[in-house]
């Protein structure tokens, strides 16, 4: 998984192909769509209980 700021070509989340870490550089609950950010939420709470 990777964000992208397409006018800017900026990566702002990234994760790790085997190890559980993600990072997510910007308020990514903030975006114009209720639903947009449901799957970055949905990992980080599995992440979180193994």
């Amino acid at each position: 998984m990777r964000h992208i700021i397409l006018k800017e070509g900026t990566v702002e989340g990234v994760r790790h192909r085997e190890l559980p870490l993600l990072s997510i550089q910007y308020h990514f609950e903030a975006l114009p769509g209720p639903q947009d950010t449901v799957n970055s939420f949905e990992r980080f709470i599995q992440m979180a209980r193994g």
